[in-house]
Formats: C-alpha cells, structure tokens, sequence
C-alpha cells in the first residue's frame, strides 16, 4: 500500500498538467500513487495525461464537470495511501516537498496536517514579482497554535496553500472530506474543521509552486467574488458551536468585553465580535445569528438577567446595519433618475435642432432661395464696403485731429 496518495484534479490545464504530473515522478520520496481526476475536460489534457506510462498513476475520467470538491473527494475515495496530499493540475511540487512533509508528520504524530512555504509563478512559471498583489507573500506564515489558527481564519479569511497540504487521511476522515456545496473556499471551510480538533504544521521552506494566472474572464471573476461572499459567512458558523472555554483561548480578550461569560451564550459573544469586524460578510453572519438567538427564551432571559441586554438592541442594529447597502443603492437610483431627465431634455433638445435644420435644409434647397443668392451676395458685399469706409474714415479723422498743434 503507497504511503501516500496524490490528488491532481483537472479540469482544461492541458498546458500544464504534464509539468505538474512529472514535479511527483521526480520527488525524492517515491512511495506514492498520483490519481488523477479529469473533471470532464474539453481540451487536450487527456492526450497530456496519456503520454504518461507509469503504473502509479490512477486515472478517473467522470462525464460530466462536477467541480473540485467532488473531484477531490472521488480522488480520496479512490485512493488507498495513509496520507493525503493535494495538487492542482496547474501547480508544482519541488523534489524535497513529500519527502520532508512525511518525515515531519511521523516524528509529530499529533499533528494533523503539514503545509509548507511556497514559490507564487506566474502563468508562464516565471518568478512573480508583483509585491501589490494579494497572493505575493500570503501563503508564507509563521506556524501558530490551533486557537491561533481559528483566530486567524475567523478575522480573515484563508492564507493557507492547497496544494501544499498533506494530512493524515484518518484526520480527514474523522473530520469529513470536501465539502461539495463550496467552490472558492472549499479549502479553508476544511481547516476550520480540522483545527477545531487537531493541530497543523508548517514548513518554513518553500517547496510548493503555485500559479497566479492574468485576469481572463471579468465575468467568472465577478461570480467567484460573490461566491467568497457567500461562502465566508456559512464558515463563521463553524464557530457557534464551539465552547465558551475554548472561545477563551481563541479570542484572548472576551471576557474584557464579557465578565461573567455564560456557557449557554457562545453564539451571542461569536455574533458580537463579528459585529465589531468593519466587514458586511461578518455583520451580515452576526445579525443572522443574533436573529436565533433572540429566537431563545433562555437566552434572552440570560441576557436580560446578565447583561441587561434585550431584543430591542437587536432590532436597532437591524437598522443601523446597512449591510445591503440600501443608503448607497437609493443615492444610485436618485442619481440615475436625475441622469435620466438630463438625457431626456438633451435628446427633446437634439430633436427641435433636428427639426430646425430640417426647414434650413428645405429653404437652402428652395428655388426662391436660389434664384435670390446673387442679390444676397450684392448685399453683403455692399454691407462690408460700406463697414470699411467707415472704419477707414474714422482713422483719418482721428490722425488729422491728434495732428493739430494745441
């Protein structure tokens, strides 16, 4: 039985699956098996993969695109390795990664999973050098408890790099795989799960290339922002189950906002710490929350009897909460509606010009017209001699009268 069981799911990477499929066949830790799920391509990546010949490598071709947390665990329920490592089908792993990820994870075995450090490249595999741009340095952090790691995911999100992982398959198994219901932050809804429980590790080397790729598609980019949206807030609920002695150690300064702390009230001290969070994602999920929990005679009575605390507080933060942006959705509409007016006027304006031009039109067309040209022309002419007499003669009589002597 392999040691370990590498999961590439693809989905038309046809231009890099080869290289990510070779950065496994040349680790320098070579008890392993590579299964690979091609989630319904349309290129050429199964003529990529075909070119390889190596009794190691599993390939599942599935008829229908299902995403990659289907893919993931349809690889997982297809392998048989002790540990699971993940690789994107546009990425890399360096030739020391498997080797010094499993030695780590047999000399600490209450460790659930190990990540590293890793290289960001660009599409075309060069250096990236764009120090602006939010995947530059994120993935490289220093290793923190597991409380620490709840913290962090809690206040900001994912900086954990997939493809670097491996962990511990019965660690996954206890804690369930993917889940098929997120697309964007299938990963990190996972760490939450697994921390809540086990401890993780980093190596501080980066052994692990990850692709940042040029903005392509403005419309798949624009769903995936509201799917992070989205997929956030269904991950802060992880948190409202969680004891309040571990709350303690997660959010070191709780009991400063709240003394005593009431084990019935987890939920409430989760709601307002997200309500102290300058972010609609976590004041939309706080509001949710306290939605249920003033849903809870007890709770409310704990509340009152502890805090002095009721369901009036809840309803005027329902107001003073514009999570929807509704202030600057109507400000939108009355400015549209000012737009459409001017547009309106400057289009009736634009019709009588028409509508003048057209009369010109039809006089300068006119036989009249034509036929009295040559008098306009008389007249003119005779209009601008007469100007220039005029002017001429008003010269010299001001020269003769400035040359008379005093």
């Amino acid at each position: 039985m392999p040691e370990v069981s590498v999961i590439i799911p693809v989905y038309n990477h046809d231009q890099f699956i080869e290289e990510a499929i070779q950065s496994v066949l040349i680790q320098t830790f070579q008890d392993f098996e590579i299964i690979i799920i091609n989630d319904a391509s349309t290129d050429n990546t199964s003529i990529e993969i075909a070119k390889f010949n190596d009794p190691r490598i599993k390939v599942y071709n599935l008829e229908k695109n299902s995403g990659i947390s289907f893919s993931m665990n349809y690889g997982i329920n297809h392998s048989i390795g002790k540990y699971i490592a993940h690789l994107n089908a546009d990425d890399v792993f360096l030739p020391e990664k498997l080797k010094k990820q499993i030695d780590f994870l047999k000399e600490n075995p209450n460790f659930a999973a190990v990540f590293t450090n890793v290289e960001v490249i660009t599409e075309s595999g060069d250096l990236f050098s764009d120090e602006s741009h939010f995947y530059h340095n994120i993935f490289n952090q220093p290793n923190r408890n597991k409380y620490e790691w709840l913290n962090y995911f809690f206040y900001k999100g994912n900086c954990l790099c997939h493809p670097s992982v491996i962990i511990h398959r019965k660690c996954l198994e206890e804690c369930g795989f993917y889940d098929l219901r997120f697309h964007c932050m299938q990963d990190v809804e996972t760490w939450v799960r697994l921390v809540k429980k086990y401890d993780i590790h980093i190596i501080q080397e980066k052994l692990t290339k990850f692709r940042v790729f040029n903005k392509g598609n403005s419309t798949k980019e624009l769903a995936g922002q509201i799917m992070y949206v989205w997929e956030f807030t269904k991950i802060l609920e992880h948190y409202l189950d969680i004891s309040v002695e571990q709350l303690e150690k997660i959010f070191p300064d709780i009991r400063k906002l709240y003394n005593p702390l009431d084990k019935a009230l987890g939920p409430y001290y989760i709601a307002d710490l997200a309500l102290k969070v300058n972010s609609p994602i976590h004041n939309h999920f706080a509001l949710e929350t306290l939605y249920n929990v003033f849903n809870d005679k007890e709770k409310i009575k704990t509340l009152i009897d502890t805090y002095n605390i009721n369901s009036q507080e809840f309803i005027r933060l329902t107001g003073n909460l514009d999570i929807f942006n509704t202030i600057s959705h109507n400000l939108l509409q009355q400015k549209t509606h000012e737009i459409d007016i001017k547009d309106r006027v400057i289009m009736e304006n634009n019709s009588i010009i028409q509508e003048k031009e057209k009369i010109i039109r039809t006089v300068l067309n006119s036989a009249s017209w034509k036929l009295t040209n040559p008098l306009r022309w008389f007249h003119s002419s005779f209009l601008h001699l007469f100007n220039l007499l005029i002017s001429n003669y008003k010269k010299m009589t001001l020269s003769s009268y400035r040359s008379k002597p005093n």
